[in-house]
């Protein structure tokens, strides 16, 4: 959005509530992220995300393809991706690290 980054920060960030704005203060320097899951079906993904916010992980979805990916996290490191991922996986979850899209905010 239009939002100055510097006043999000100032906030503490941490502004992303699940809603439409995937971008904003929370992927600055963010180079990785986590794919948990990749589902057709629309109420599948929804539920994952649903789930994983409940848990106190805030995630998104995001269409690619015919398919929609579930999407948690932010790390200026694959380091901090995977220790993110060690977490979820504690409690369930499986799923990759790969490159933060870049065109989340377009």
């Amino acid at each position: 959005g239009l939002r100055s980054g510097a006043a999000d920060s100032a906030a503490g960030g941490g502004t992303d509530d699940g809603g439409t704005d995937d971008g904003g203060a929370d992927d600055g320097g963010a180079r990785f992220t986590l794919r948990l899951g990749s589902f057709r079906d629309r109420i599948n993904a929804e539920h994952m995300v649903k789930a994983l916010a409940d848990g106190g992980f805030p995630a998104r979805m995001r269409q690619n393809g015919d398919y929609r990916w579930v999407l948690v996290g932010a790390a200026a490191t694959r380091q901090e991706a995977e220790s993110l991922l060690k977490r979820l996986q504690s409690i369930g979850y499986d799923g990759d690290v790969i490159p933060y899209p870049a065109d989340d905010d377009r």
